[in-house]
């Protein structure tokens, strides 16, 4: 099956070995690709890439469960372990349905400057692959791949 995958913000995009991280520049977690945010000084609204059931959410992180077996990480930032308190702010919780372009979550770029953090975000498929990525930059909610599974 194939599934069209949106931006969850503004931003330019970023090929999976340019992420700032092995983790995710290698594949270890699965195939990824990632976004940096356009505005870093605001808080911004990030979206979800595509519509199911919010497996887990986290302050820097959340996962759509798609099926039963396929999933999509959006990771806010990278080393944010020593993010300042208000950096990331829930909107949505654990099990809620989500649909694809509804906000899941706030995010302040700016916060993770001030602890060296980078402000990359990787989408991650878990159990899936991207096809026909977007470059350059993207508009909050724009297509940003086609997730095949």
């Amino acid at each position: 099956m194939r599934q069209l995958l949106c931006a969850p913000f503004e931003g330019r995009v970023v090929a999976q070995p340019d992420i700032p991280d092995p983790v995710f520049s290698r594949g270890l977690v699965g195939p990824a690709l990632a976004i940096l945010p356009r505005s870093q000084s605001r808080p911004i609204d990030v979206v979800s890439p595509v519509s199911g059931t919010l497996a887990r959410v986290m302050p820097h992180a959340f996962v759509v469960q798609v099926t039963s077996k396929v999933g999509l990480l959006v990771h806010l930032g990278i080393d944010t372990v020593g993010a300042p308190p208000g950096t990331f702010s829930a909107i949505l919780s654990q099990g809620e349905q989500v649909e694809s372009g509804q906000p899941v979550c706030t995010m302040i770029p700016a916060q993770l400057d001030k602890v060296g953090s980078s402000a990359v975000c990787p989408v991650v498929a878990l159990e899936a692959e991207f096809e026909d990525l977007a470059t350059g930059n993207v508009c909050s909610g724009q297509r940003l791949a086609i997730l095949s599974y």
